[in-house]
């Protein structure tokens, strides 16, 4: 059986992602390191959250597959996206929400806020933030785990068990979604079961 559900919203992209001239990257999507905020009774420095994003966001699985390059600015106006690290007691989406993603109007910027408490476990570090600053945040797609969306065969947008198939990086159908949507094409992705 073929299905054509889509993790995006169905908007046309490429939004805040930037087209560059083509090098090695078509697009850049610019992120800046808001605030590090540690849970009670552990450490998180500044620098512990910008290795462990450098590390999620150059690995060779993840989103630059798309022809995007996430660059970090130090210059928080010029940011598409705030980066927020925090107990999940603080996130604005709610108590207990280990990522979040949504518009702060304060700040007229979207944010994407990850659980310090993950701190130590890499790979849910590495699926929040691939889901949240990337997929939420740079490509616009929704959750791959609400029941219109199943099945759905592994990848960051969708469950734990998916992520781990992937090695809580992408699958290659979140990359070429996210390379129709950047052509501002309805994403159209269709897979066998």
């Amino acid at each position: 059986m073929t299905q054509s559900n889509m993790p995006h919203h169905w908007e046309q992209g490429p939004g805040d992602v930037h087209s560059v001239p083509r090098r090695r990257w078509a697009w850049k999507f610019r992120w800046y390191l808001d605030s590090v905020v540690a849970p009670p009774g552990q450490t998180l420095s500044r620098r512990q959250a910008l290795q462990l994003m450098y590390y999620v966001l150059n690995h060779p699985q993840s989103w630059e597959r798309t022809g995007v390059q996430f660059v970090r600015t130090t210059n928080r106006a010029l940011a598409d996206i705030l980066v927020r690290f925090g107990p999940q007691d603080l996130s604005a989406c709610g108590p207990g929400s280990a990522g979040c993603y949504w518009w702060d109007s304060t700040a007229q910027k979207p944010i994407a806020y990850i659980g310090s408490e993950h701190i130590g476990n890499p790979n849910f570090m590495a699926e929040l933030i691939n889901m949240e600053l990337c997929g939420h945040g740079a490509f616009n797609m929704w959750d791959m785990y609400t029941p219109e969306h199943q099945p759905y065969p592994g990848g960051v947008m969708g469950t734990w068990e998916d992520a781990r198939k992937t090695d809580y990086f992408p699958s290659a159908l979140e990359i070429e979604a996210a390379k129709t949507w950047l052509r501002g094409e309805a994403p159209h992705v269709h897979w066998h079961n």
